[in-house]
């Protein structure tokens, strides 16, 4: 019984004990402000050239340095240097000095040089076969020569076209002919010839091209070792004319596209197959496709690129004379 008064005595105390707490006190007053704090080191950045010849940057430069200022005199110490970065200059373009520059220093010249036989189809604005009011011969598969000669920076090319007899059923019109060839048996020929020189020492070519007294703006650049971009511009920076594709896979072969332009409009379409031969097998396989077109000797590289006669003989055209 008294373990039980006991109990209920203390179990009362606690239920009084819990009741006992009152509602907070006012807020104290606030201190006295600490004392002030020793002054912070000032960050300073510096920036000092490097000169030509330096061994990190032989072309010059500028080492950027940071750090704080720890004796405060307002430069930084090297040994308050706590980060530093170095950018270096870029080495200078090289002179381009055209009269020792040499075309066969690019791969893709190289794989241009030399003599040409190749398989030709020319195609007009409708993309038809391509028909000349005065050239009246062939232009769906016709033959090609071409030598293409480099010397230090300039490009010589010459070309003669060889193209078959007319069909029978062509002739019978004034002007079925040029020469004196006879429709329907002899075919013709024509030259072609463009001179290109260096521009700058990226193998960028450039030059006029003369057709009679009519004079356009031709360019060349490389793409790389094996494509070969050619241009013609109705003057320099004016309408293009002619974009000319060649590719050159480096096995002895070309393969030339051009888009003829028109105030814009497409005028003619190209598509040559050509391969590399050496000179002797050059000369033999012209003289056996002037047979097989039975073209005559007279006629033999005697009209130029605007079909009025050339007056110089193949030798003087191929500079071999």
């Amino acid at each position: 019984m008294r373990v039980l008064q006991l109990f209920s005595l203390a179990f009362v105390t606690l239920i009084a004990l819990s009741g006992c707490d009152g509602s907070d006190g006012q807020r104290g007053s606030m201190g006295n402000p600490g004392e002030t704090g020793d002054p912070g080191f000032n960050s300073l950045v510096v920036q000092s050239e490097l000169s030509t010849g330096n061994a990190q940057c032989p072309y010059g430069g500028v080492i950027i340095e940071s750090g704080l200022d720890e004796n405060s005199d307002g430069s930084l110490s090297e040994s308050e240097v706590d980060e530093s970065s170095v950018i270096c200059g870029a080495p200078p373009e090289p002179v381009c000095d055209l009269d020792s520059f040499e075309l066969l220093d690019f791969e893709a010249w190289r794989r241009e040089e030399g003599y040409w036989i190749g398989e030709y189809t020319f195609l007009g604005a409708d993309g038809n076969p391509f028909e000349s009011t005065s050239w009246p011969y062939l232009y769906d598969q016709y033959k090609g020569f071409l030598r293409i000669q480099l010397d230090g920076g300039d490009l010589e090319q010459r070309n003669v076209f060889l193209y078959p007899p007319q069909d029978e059923g062509d002739c019978g019109e004034e002007g079925d002919v040029v020469g004196t060839g006879t429709c329907s048996i002899n075919g013709n020929e024509k030259i072609f010839a463009a001179d290109q020189s260096a521009t700058d020492c990226s193998g960028s070519l450039s030059g006029p091209y003369s057709i009679g007294a009519f004079v356009v703006s031709t360019t060349t650049r490389l793409i790389g070792d094996d494509t070969v971009v050619y241009q013609v511009r109705l003057f320099e920076d004016g309408p293009l004319l002619q974009n000319q594709l060649t590719s050159l896979p480096g096995n002895d072969t070309r393969i030339r596209t051009a888009q003829g332009l028109n105030n814009g409009a497409p005028s003619y379409a190209s598509f040559y197959r050509e391969r590399r031969v050496l000179r002797d097998e050059f000369y033999s396989e012209l003289a056996a496709a002037r047979l097989e077109y039975n073209i005559l000797e007279v006629d033999q590289c005697g009209y130029d690129q605007g079909n009025q006669p050339s007056g110089i003989t193949c030798d003087q055209h191929f500079g071999e004379d």
